[in-house]
């Protein structure tokens, strides 16, 4: 586990020991019918390590404040197949969860992790595009950090309306 920090926040990818505070925090995160169940964040951890990254307070890396998910797929485009599988040698990045514990959100923390991931992925080269589905609330801060609204999504995924996003590093 590399081990990268901010002026905050201290990156690396979680372990497996981590996967029930991780499915925790989805759950806090997403509606029951939205959250990946702990099996879908298990195989993304397990098959897409290099695409799951926790932010952490403190040096000893005991405070989990959030963390960011993805996997990769030779499509251009996020589609509903394409959110349940990784191909490792893909080179678009479909982004699963941006998540906070609740006790730490509206503090810029998914901005901070968002930046550091984009950084991250930049600097491997090895991704050209993310795309993402998000909640119109949501739209803003996904365009702070550079990425550029398409439109309402045809991805049904719950009840409520999502919108498509995508970005070209």
């Amino acid at each position: 586990v590399q081990l990268t920090m901010s002026s905050r926040l201290q990156y690396a990818t979680p372990s497996k020991e981590e996967l029930p505070a991780i499915a925790k925090l989805e759950a806090l995160s997403y509606p029951s019918d939205e959250k990946a169940s702990p099996e879908a964040l298990e195989y993304r951890l397990n098959e897409a390590s290099p695409y799951f990254i926790g932010g952490y307070l403190g040096e000893d890396q005991k405070e989990l404040v959030g963390y960011v998910c993805g996997t990769a797929s030779e499509l251009d485009e996020l589609t509903h197949d394409s959110m349940y599988k990784h191909v490792p040698d893909g080179t678009h990045l479909n982004i699963h969860s941006v998540t906070v514990q609740p006790s730490q959100r509206r503090k810029g923390f998914a901005s901070e992790l968002l930046k550091h991931y984009l950084a991250k992925l930049k600097a491997d080269g090895v991704i050209k595009t993310l795309a993402l589905i998000c909640k119109e609330n949501l739209i803003p801060l996904y365009e702070k950090a550079g990425f550029n609204l398409i439109g309402p999504s045809s991805i049904v995924h719950g009840k409520e309306q999502w919108f498509d996003m995508k970005l070209t590093l």
